[in-house]
């Protein structure tokens, strides 16, 4: 696998790995020419504030997980149609987090279907790791389609990350804990994509340049391929980039939402502490 390239000045760099067969690429893999990616800083915690309320008027997708319609299909409280068919995963009740659903790591996965095209969007849900392990992914925006997606990913190292071809890379935190939960948040617009881990904003990472390459073994350019990642099409939870084994989500993931635009830090802040039980 290649490293992801940060030519700007005090840049995050992901540490080189070992070339990948096939067609198979890994995030940290992903040439992101722009190269322009940032941390946010650390920012003085503001005096208490009444939480904004949730925009769940532009919801596009939400599982609570909350119960199963007559059907066997989870139901989608944004009220947009988009129930969830299981394949093998288990709810569960969490002493933390309530209702939720255990991923067993080798074949278990829920899909949402296509939920159209989306030039901005945040997608926020809470997981633990039973484990962490190389290129499993939690969400994934388009199932078993390899390159055509946005897609989250965990590795052995402690990092998780999210990437897509034509929007870039972003690094949400070397010290990945299993057995502990997470609420992940990205939201994106037309300039760049915005990474949370806990309610705080992590990373910026700025889309690169529509006509450059995005990886020097991958044809098109980054505004073809940005144009395939905003196109949810076929939305998968415990699972995404591929039916490998390596990549099934071993696990618990809660309260799944996707809208329509992206959020603001304080959205996504209250979200983050608005445990569903």
């Amino acid at each position: 696998m290649l490293a992801l390239s940060f030519p700007c000045a005090g840049c995050a760099i992901l540490p080189k790995k070992a070339p990948v067969t096939g067609r198979q690429y890994d995030i940290d893999a992903i040439n992101d020419a722009s190269g322009m990616y940032s941390a946010a800083k650390p920012q003085a915690k503001p005096q208490a504030q009444p939480q904004p309320e949730l925009p769940e008027k532009e919801l596009a997708l939400r599982y609570s997980f909350g119960g199963v319609s007559r059907d066997g299909k989870i139901p989608d409280e944004s009220g947009n149609g988009h129930s969830g068919t299981v394949f093998g995963a288990t709810p569960a009740n969490d002493p933390e987090m309530g209702k939720v659903y255990y991923f067993n790591g080798v074949d278990n996965y829920i899909l949402a279907g296509d939920l159209g095209y989306f030039p901005s969007g945040t997608i926020s849900f809470w997981m633990k790791a039973e484990e962490v392990r190389n290129y499993r992914n939690p969400f994934s925006t388009n199932y078993a389609a390899w390159d055509d997606c946005i897609r989250f990913e965990e590795y052995s190292d402690e990092k998780f990350v999210v990437g897509a071809l034509g929007l870039g890379t972003g690094f949400f935190t070397s010290s990945l804990k299993q057995m502990r939960w997470y609420h992940v948040a990205y939201a994106w617009d037309d300039k760049a994509g915005y990474g949370y881990l806990d309610g705080k904003r992590i990373f910026i990472a700025n889309h690169p340049d529509p006509d450059t390459s995005v990886h020097p073994n991958i044809g098109n350019n980054a505004g073809y391929w940005k144009e395939r990642s905003l196109n949810l099409r076929n939305v998968a939870i415990g699972n995404g980039y591929s039916s490998s084994p390596d990549r099934f989500w071993k696990g618990w993931i809660g309260d799944v939402r996707v809208y329509n635009r992206a959020l603001t830090a304080e959205e996504i802040e209250s979200i983050s502490t608005r445990k569903e039980k």
